[in-house]
């Protein structure tokens, strides 16, 4: 599990010790809220923290730069963002072990039964579906804002799935109760199925 736009330090460490991946061990591309336009600012920090990396998102569209990257430093698990059918002749030819499904389906020409048939590890890229969590079984990770978003953006602590509560704590303590649910969520749909 993996959390994107976490700034300070001291929220970083908080999500670190409850398991979650952070910038710089996972690395997203932003490409869905900014284009291209962080493209030199990813690549910037991609240099900077080589050594941390454990996961990044290739950039979108720009397979001459994704086969660079991937040759560059192979110990990074890279994972592609699937947009289009037709991509998947790149990532045949970059050998990438990884494959991102985009949340949104505007940013897709594909379903999700025909992306779970491929024979890659697949990565939720920007998982937002509280109304079906149990997707999440069907992936090898995922990266997700929820609570983030429910913490910074709503002023709320995330409870469960589409349920959240006002508290009038400091933002770091709503953010580690949060995850801490988050965490337990998503552990109870595995425990759950593994009961079925």
């Amino acid at each position: 599990m993996a959390l994107p736009q976490v700034k300070s330090s001291k929220q970083k460490l908080i999500c670190r010790k409850l398991g979650f991946l952070v910038y710089p061990e996972f690395m997203d591309n932003y490409f869905v809220h900014s284009g291209d336009k962080r493209l030199a600012h990813f690549l910037c920090e991609l240099r900077k923290n080589v050594l941390k990396v454990r996961f990044a998102i290739l950039p979108d569209y720009k397979y001459n730069l994704m086969e660079r990257l991937v040759n560059w430093n192979p110990r990074i698990n890279w994972i592609f963002p699937l947009h289009r059918k037709s991509e998947l002749r790149y990532v045949e030819k970059l050998n990438v072990k990884w494959i991102g499904f985009p949340h949104r389906r505007k940013w897709r020409d594909y379903t999700l039964n025909w992306f779970l048939q491929l024979p890659y590890r697949k990565w939720y890229m920007g998982f937002w579906n509280e109304s079906q969590p149990q997707v999440l079984l069907t992936f090898d990770g995922f990266d997700t804002t929820i609570p983030i978003y429910t913490v910074f953006r709503k002023g709320r602590i995330w409870i469960d799935w589409n349920t959240y509560q006002k508290a009038d704590i400091p933002a770091d303590m709503k953010l580690e109760i949060s995850l801490r649910n988050f965490r337990r969520a998503v552990n109870e749909i595995l425990v759950v199925t593994r009961l079925d």
